[in-house]
């Protein structure tokens, strides 16, 4: 007969695993939403985005009665400092997408969040000291190639997926040595763009100024910090590893939105970069799940 304990963790598992992929794939159709935005200038989206962003995460916070985590924030020079330069990474990194989805580059945009966590690897052996094992820097190569061959097929560097993963890579990098968490970081991040924001804010043109894009526009702090909590719900009940796995539900809803839905030119000669990209990733998570697993394994100490 089982024990009770295994029942509540399988039932938590369950929970952690919806909440992810929730998350996941809230964040892999995005582009959707962004798209119905396409009359109105990215600097105004990204405003209006940064705004009830910083509105929503704010009550959020208030709501647990966590506002104390987002002052500590801003405590010492070093934490604000750091959660500035987040700050910078962010907004680049939202501005870049919510560009390049309004020019028609999704499935471009989707392949810097499929490089993202091997931009992470190399990051953490280059300023953390970490140590890069066989698969991975196979995983680096393989990748590398898929890049390269994409400059090949699109005639021209793939800057607009590569300045995601560079930011968002960093932008991560930067979080884990101050060890900022996700709700009360947004919260910083987005309340310390609002005054540079509400200058934008007013800029929508006259042919957008329908009650359609007036809740487009707010709801655009929901659709960011929406997928952020139930994140955050499954980080709290999932193994990382899994977390993980389920990363990859973001960039592959990207991907599919552009080429099934969008109808983006996807050739074959950027199929078989793609493919290097995929198999650099293959590899990536491969080795984690046999590190995860020698970890369970292993007597504890």
């Amino acid at each position: 007969m089982t024990a009770p304990h295994a029942w509540v963790r399988a039932v938590i598992d369950r929970i952690g695993l919806a909440y992810g992929v929730l998350a996941f794939s809230m964040w892999g159709v995005l582009p959707l939403y962004w798209r119905l935005l396409r009359a109105v200038p990215p600097f105004t989206v990204l405003a209006h985005r940064v705004v009830w962003t910083a509105v929503a995460t704010t009550l959020v916070l208030a709501s647990r009665g966590a506002l104390g985590e987002l002052r500590a924030l801003a405590s010492t020079r070093r934490t604000a400092l750091t959660g500035l330069a987040t700050t910078a990474l962010i907004a680049s990194n939202w501005y870049v997408f919510i560009w390049g989805i309004g020019q028609g580059r999704t499935v471009e945009c989707s392949l810097g969040y499929f490089v993202s966590p091997l931009v992470s690897v190399l990051l953490g052996t280059v300023f953390l000291g970490e140590r890069v094992n066989p698969a991975q820097g196979l995983a680096l190569l393989s990748a590398a190639v898929g890049v390269a061959a994409l400059m090949r097929a699109y005639g021209a560097f793939p800057w607009l997926g590569l300045a995601l993963a560079g930011t968002f890579g960093v932008y991560g990098l930067l979080r884990k040595m101050v060890r900022f968490t996700s709700l009360p970081g947004l919260a910083f991040e987005s309340l310390a763009l609002t005054p540079l924001a509400l200058f934008v804010l007013p800029q929508v043109p006259s042919e957008a100024r329908t009650p359609a894009h007036a809740a487009l526009l707010v709801g655009a702090g929901v659709v960011t910090a929406l997928p952020l909590l139930w994140f955050n719900e499954a980080a709290r009940r999932l193994p990382l590893t899994v977390v993980g796995l389920l990363q990859y539900l973001s960039p592959t809803g990207q991907f599919l939105v552009g080429v099934l839905i969008f109808h983006e030119p996807f050739s074959r000669e950027k199929l078989l970069a793609f493919a290097f990209v995929w198999a650099g990733l293959a590899l990536f998570t491969a080795d984690a799940l046999r590190r995860w697993h020698a970890s369970r394994r292993a007597p504890a100490t």
